[in-house]
Parts: structure tokens; sequence; C-alpha cells
């Protein structure tokens, strides 16, 4: 009788780690795809539009954008609608953005003038436009990478689900 007991407690003491280990890999399973779906939602809402609208410079390898989104003051222009169509949402969603291109798209608010025509680009409007835009650059590369690697991660759960 105390050899069958003891394997009952063997038993028990195995079923009650694989299950924690079970339950172990499933919280790891739902954490890493919660942080994947909250990446890919800044990466949709605020990091993406932001840098589709910056080019490099093959040769310099600085950054450049386009005047038309980019600029200091609100003009009364034709792409006025498209101007505030970009930043509107980019505004609203900024709290998505960590924590330094959040910094970096207030500096960049702060020194923007939303007086109609004043287009003038003073030093600390341009230094805040440059930070924005290695700022963006940087997160959007990071964003990738977490990415990709919470799904290198994922593909080698051998309790992930088909």
């Amino acid at each position: 009788m105390c050899l069958i007991s003891e394997l009952a407690e063997i038993g028990t003491s195995v079923g009650t780690l694989a299950l924690a280990i079970a339950t172990f890999a499933t919280l790891k399973e739902i954490y890493l795809e919660t942080k994947r779906e909250k990446l890919i939602k800044e990466l949709e809402l605020l990091v993406s539009p932001l840098n589709s609208k910056i080019r490099r410079d093959p040769e310099t390898g600085g950054l450049s954008v386009s005047r038309r989104l980019f600029r200091k003051g609100i003009a009364p222009t034709p792409d006025y609608d498209d101007y505030m169509d970009f930043w509107e949402p980019i505004k609203l969603n900024k709290h998505l953005g960590s924590d330094y291109l959040r910094n970096a798209l207030n500096r960049y608010f702060d020194n923007k003038n939303n007086i109609t025509g004043d287009g003038e680009r003073d030093d600390n409007y341009v230094l805040a436009e440059e930070e924005l835009l290695k700022k963006t650059v940087k997160r959007y590369s990071e964003i990738i990478g977490e990415i990709d690697r919470i799904d290198a991660v994922k593909r080698w759960q051998f309790w992930k689900r088909s």
C-alpha cells in the first residue's frame, strides 16, 4: 500500500507540474499576442503614417519631408484638407507612441504655429522637425524588430495552436 500511495503522490506532483508549465506557456502566449497587437496598433495609427512621409537622401543620408504636410503655419491652400486629414489622427493617436516619440511630437507641435500664413521656419521649428523625423525612423525600426522577434518566438512554441 505504501508504494501505491507514493506513486500516487509522484503522479500528482508530475500532473501539477505539467499543469503549471501549461499555464505559464498559455500566459506567455497571451502576453506576446497582446504586446504584438499593441505594437501593430501603434505602427498603423501613428508611426507608419509619419514614416511614410519621410524620405532619406541616398547621398547624404539626411531625412526630409514634404513641405505640403510638414510646415510651420497653417496656410489656406488647396491642400489644407489633406494637411488636416494627416495631422488630426496623429494628434489623436500620439498616446500610443513611446515616450521619446510622444516627446518629439509634443516639441514639434509646441514649435509649430497654428496661425494662418506663418510659414517662417525658425531654428526651434527646424530642430523640432529634425528630432521628430529621427525619432519616427528609430521607432519604426524598433517596432518592426519587436514584431519580428515575437513572431519568431511564437513559431517555436510547441504549444501554439494552428
